[in-house]
């Protein structure tokens, strides 16, 4: 999973969630820097970030792709900014709801996430 301030909208890939029903809506097209591609399915998807709030469950829409992104989920602004989860690279701090944690590199997290 990746925190994303540089993405508009968050996606996931379409492997992660082949088993839950999608909702069909207009095409939208991403340009990135690796080249552009077009999403037409959301999905609604329920998960956890234990590295920031162990227990605390998100339940929200995300855009669809078949693209590889390089992570299974992209938390995009849109999420970032109605989760209130801000990220402070100046300070090496996330936080969220108030609560500040400190960046974790990768093979010191528990679940190896990487924010």
């Amino acid at each position: 999973m990746l925190l994303d301030t540089g993405c508009t909208t968050s996606l996931v890939n379409q492997d992660l969630v082949q088993k839950l029903p999608w909702d069909k809506g207009p095409k939208v097209k991403w340009n990135t820097t690796a080249g552009s591609f077009q999403t037409g399915n959301k999905v609604t998807i329920e998960f956890t970030l234990p590295e920031l709030w162990e227990k605390r469950e998100v339940k929200t829409s995300v855009h669809v792709t078949g693209q590889n992104m390089g992570y299974d989920l992209i938390l995009g602004m849109d999420l970032l900014r109605e989760l209130s989860i801000d990220i402070l690279p100046s300070r090496n701090v996330i936080t969220w709801d108030a609560v500040s944690y400190t960046h974790l590199r990768a093979h010191e997290t528990k679940a190896n996430l990487v924010c």
